[in-house]
């Protein structure tokens, strides 16, 4: 077959793939946990985070109206394209401030608007540098362009890529910035290159570093092992280059976000993680492998990665057999399936990506993919190129299109899996939001919230649906008077009440909220992370 035509068919296919992708990502519409402060930390100028507006305003908890929780979660005319809301919040938090400026600018092309949307067109935008800079990485190492094809189109398949892209979180940006990181490197590779290279790496390098403090650790890495490698060529002139990039990407970010310093000293999170990183205690990191390998398979193989080793080892022997059976030879393809400098590049993501999950292996107080994330570009590009390497060593021209065959079957299937599972998701969600919010002109809401409870930051997004709604913190329920907080309440109407089904203490609340409310009749109206009563007068 003509390599011009599969290539052009295969980039036809992946624009397809690209197009159907984005489609499902923008069909999700509600919000999840991080994403209500992501959107209301990028957006408010009134208060940081939604929980401490509430129960600090005014000194105690009290009804508030819908239009509060609606406000945190649009953007209003005065705060619309004005980075300085989004940057002034971020010193409260343990992340660094550019992100939370893009999602602003995203939300002012659309004052008033309390939805998902305007994240997800960011988070495709984020999606779409990832599929360019692995196609770029990918063709430094091999050849060949129909294998350096494939693993944008793994990226996108796996759960992993698929995930991050619909999750408005500076994640996906964080792997971006790594994978421009790292293609800069792939072009310091080779000897003479300019000073305007070292220029960019250590812009990307600032950038990366204001979007999310992980980023320190790759670069940091990224760094020291590049430079042993220029230290084994000799290249001293490119040492110091390097070395006064990372100086000035350092001197830049500090000056430019200083409370950076703070974030990483002297917060919670990086203190944590600081001690994790000197600690000698190696009791639970049998435990935490076994996460991190289960967390591998289902991120990056979606559970699958025994199917999918069987059909690999299935084509490779296929390929052996008709190379035996008909007795063709080895193409001389084979010794050039890498760039001159391909195999070096390669070791050297391998060594990255090792390092990299090490150091987040010992930091870690969970198993996450949102921290995982760079590793898994990284990895995605070397298991492309290996994978495409042996099956090229046996038939240069069948292993390029039996790995792209691969590839095509299981997107088909993922495909089709993702369309079912997130129109399931889409549906249950929409009918979650219906039954909660159902004839919400004439109810009020009692909400028991939990202090840093994703479930309670989940459904703060059907709350902004009602016209007025109690929030009471846990703390508060012992000396909470439901008679005091119900009085005058849904006179002619209906009351509900937002709990986590799990509190111990749910059916004494229930019981008591019935009766100061004179409920008549009481019932469950949705059971979706969160139990939504219905009291009837």
């Amino acid at each position: 077959m003509n390599k011009n035509l599969v290539y052009r068919i295969v980039c036809i296919i992946e624009l397809i793939l690209l197009i159907a992708v984005m489609c499902l990502y923008c069909r999700y519409d509600g919000v999840r946990a991080d994403e209500v402060f992501t959107i209301g930390f990028s957006n408010s100028s009134r208060t940081t985070f939604l929980s401490e507006g509430i129960f600090e305003q005014d000194g105690h908890n009290g009804w508030l109206p819908g239009d509060y929780i609606r406000s945190y979660l649009s953007i209003d005319e005065g705060e619309r394209f004005n980075p300085i809301v989004p940057a002034r919040n971020a010193r409260a938090d343990v992340h660094p401030p550019l992100y939370f400026i893009m999602v602003n600018v995203m939300y002012s092309f659309c004052p008033g608007y309390a939805g998902a949307l305007p994240g997800h067109i960011l988070q495709i935008i984020w999606g779409i540098v990832i599929v360019v800079f692995l196609y770029l990485i990918t063709r430094r190492i091999v050849k060949d362009k129909i294998v350096a094809l494939i693993t944008p189109v793994l990226w996108m398949l796996s759960d992993v890529g698929f995930a991050m892209t619909t999750y408005i979180r500076m994640y996906i940006a964080l792997a971006a910035m790594v994978l421009v990181s790292l293609y800069i490197y792939t072009l310091l590779f080779e000897d003479g290159k300019k000073k305007k290279t070292y220029v960019a790496l250590a812009a990307v390098s600032c950038v990366g570093t204001w979007i999310h403090y992980y980023f320190i650790i790759y670069c940091i890495l990224s760094a020291i092992l590049f430079g042993i490698y220029l230290l084994i060529k000799k290249r001293s002139k490119d040492v110091i280059g390097l070395s006064l990039s990372m100086v000035a990407a350092a001197g830049v970010s500090i000056v430019v976000w200083p409370y950076s310093i703070k974030h990483l000293l002297y917060s919670d999170r990086g203190m944590e993680a600081t001690g994790y990183l000197a600690s000698t205690d190696g009791s639970w990191y049998t435990a935490l492998l076994k996460e991190y390998v289960k967390l591998i398979n289902d991120s990056a193989f979606n559970g699958r990665f025994l199917i999918y080793l069987v059909v690999f080892t299935v084509c490779v022997l296929g390929l052996f057999a008709v190379k035996k059976c008909f007795k063709t030879k080895i193409s001389e393809g084979e010794a050039t399936y890498f760039t001159p400098l391909g195999k070096e590049i390669c070791v050297y993501i391998v060594i990255c990506m090792i390092a990299y999950l090490a150091i987040l292996f010992k930091i870690s107080y969970s198993c996450k993919s949102t921290y995982t994330i760079p590793f898994f570009v990284m990895f995605d590009i070397v298991l492309v190129t290996l994978a495409g390497k042996v099956l090229c060593s046996i038939s240069k021209t069948g292993g390029e299109v039996t790995l792209g065959a691969i590839v095509a079957v299981l997107g088909v299937i993922y495909l089709i899996q993702n369309m079912n599972y997130t129109a399931e998701l889409y549906n249950t969600r929409k009918s979650v939001a219906s039954d909660i919010v159902a004839n919400t002109a004439d109810a009020d809401v009692i909400f028991i919230n939990e202090e840093w409870n994703p479930t309670a930051d989940n459904h703060l997004y059907e709350l902004q649906a009602y016209d007025e709604v109690y929030m009471l913190d846990r703390d508060s329920l012992d000396a909470a008077d439901y008679s005091d907080i119900i009085e005058g309440r849904a006179t002619d109407g209906e009351l509900r009440l937002f709990m986590d089904p799990y509190m111990p203490e749910r059916d004494e609340i229930v019981n008591d909220v019935a009766t100061a409310y004179g409920a008549r009749d009481t019932e469950v109206v949705s059971w979706y992370e969160y139990v939504v009563y219905r009291f009837v007068k």
